[in-house]
């Protein structure tokens, strides 16, 4: 059995394109979302703030034999800009507003958040900028700061010397314009953060999957070969498995039939087993269908149904139950008297006469079941076993003993990859010749239903 090399699990592009596109519709709600929060922030919660700015000039002295340190000048201008924020200016611009004591301190305190003051490196140009809920204060009290400022200038003892009465303001305050928040910008933010948000949920979420969600990741974390992809048919009624003469679903079982064919000549492989991790991988439905694929391509089949807990062959078939494997194993009569012929032209043997209280391992490890194997080697081309998934009982592993190969049947986000790696490891530790991996219920691209669209147009000509 070939083994692809299986080392190589770092995430290219394409993984993370097939991990966007498998989780679209969460990526888009997630985005959406926070979206809308940003939107309801900026529109409805955020509060809309005004500005208003006035501008002065100050003029620094100078002796009239001395020129003025330009350098000099400009700290000076520096420092009355500082002087703009100072208690001194901004407790008379609260006495202005009616303010007194500790109210005074908390307008002051309150102003000085709101206020910002700058001046450049390059002129002796000051700006004073009010931010404030209300438009009209803001223009209110950066003009009263502006005149508290060029009063302080004209009164104190450490500036008039410089700027006494030379600071003046060249452009008053007018009434405030829109400023904050940026709305535009908050939806921007909102956007990109949704979008950051939404696909590290997505990787993490396929990262911390506990179950498949492609074949590629199959093949990486069991190291074995897929010999055959079944794609979801959702038309396809699961208690009668045999799929319609379409060509996209005959198409699936051919192939996995050529790979079979090709392992099963090789080796001289005739008893093949089905199984899976869990219940509900399609095992019976890819037996029967293979089954099916194998009597048209002019082999002679037989199928048995070994799944003694939950049969289901009988039902694909559409033939009784009864008069099975168990019949044959209790009695001794004939092994032909147990085989029924199907419309397919697939023979079976169904399960028979099973009870509750039936133990499936004493008529699996039976003596007479090894010998009718054995019998029905020299009849048919291939003998296909449907067995009971390996995780809930032992039933599996007894079968596999008794037969030349297994195929195991893996459906795409179903059973968990912790419980499928410790089956496969059972299976490999049992010493079973393991054919290879069907991976079931998986999506067909839309470049495969176009080709097998021209497959079935192909065939009407």
């Amino acid at each position: 059995m070939n083994t692809e090399n299986t080392n190589n699990d770092s995430i290219t592009l394409g993984d993370l394109w097939n991990i966007i596109k498998k989780n679209l519709i969460l990526i888009a709600v997630i985005i959406v979302a926070i979206v809308l929060v940003g939107g309801i922030y900026t529109f409805a919660i955020a509060k809309e703030k005004y500005k208003s700015s006035t501008t002065l000039l100050v003029a620094v002295k100078s002796d009239s034999t001395d020129t003025v340190d330009a350098t000099y000048s400009l700290r000076v201008v520096g420092d009355v800009a500082k002087l703009a924020t100072e208690d001194i200016v901004l407790d008379n611009v609260a006495i202005k507003n009616g303010y007194d004591g500790e109210e005074k301190d908390k307008f002051v305190s309150s102003l000085r958040q709101k206020v910002s003051v700058s001046s450049t490196t390059t002129s002796f140009m000051i700006t004073i900028s009010v931010v404030d809920l209300d438009p009209a204060k803001t223009q209110l009290y950066a003009n009263q700061i502006a005149e508290e400022l060029i009063n302080q200038c004209n009164t104190s003892p450490n500036l008039i010397e410089f700027v006494g009465n030379s600071v003046n303001q060249t452009t008053p305050a007018k009434y405030g314009v829109y400023d904050s928040p940026n709305k535009l910008l908050y939806l921007i933010v909102a956007f990109v953060a949704g979008c950051v948000i939404a696909f590290v949920v997505a990787f993490v979420k396929e990262l911390m999957s506990t179950k498949f969600k492609s074949r590629d990741e199959i093949k990486k974390v069991s190291g074995e070969n897929v010999i055959g992809e079944i794609f979801y048919q959702k038309n396809i009624d699961s208690s009668k498995g045999l799929v319609s003469d379409k060509f996209e679903f005959v198409e699936q079982y051919n192939k996995l039939l050529t790979n079979v064919k090709y392992t099963a000549t090789v080796s001289n492989i005739k008893t093949i087993m089905i199984t899976s991790t869990i219940f509900g991988e399609l095992k019976s439905t890819v037996l029967s269908n293979l089954a099916l694929a194998m009597v048209k391509n002019d082999k002679k089949v037989i199928v048995i149904d070994l799944d003694l807990r939950i049969p289901s062959i009988h039902k694909v078939f559409n033939v009784s139950k009864n008069n099975g494997i168990v019949d044959y194993i209790t009695t001794d009569l004939d092994y032909k008297e147990f085989i029924k012929k199907t419309s397919c032209n697939v023979d079976v043997i169904t399960v028979g006469s099973t009870t509750k209280e039936l133990n499936p391992l004493i008529f699996i490890e039976s003596e007479k079941l090894k010998k009718l194997l054995s019998t029905l080697r020299q009849v048919y081309d291939y003998i296909l076993i449907d067995t009971p998934p390996v995780l809930p009982c032992s039933d599996a592993l007894a079968v596999a003993k008794i037969v030349d190969a297994a195929i195991y049947n893996v459906a795409i986000n179903h059973s968990r990859k912790k419980d499928f790696k410790e089956c496969i490891n059972v299976l490999k530790n049992q010493g079973v010749n393991l054919l290879g991996l069907v991976v079931t219920k998986s999506k067909l691209a839309k470049s495969a239903k176009d080709y097998y669209y021209y497959g079935d147009e192909k065939d009407k000509k």
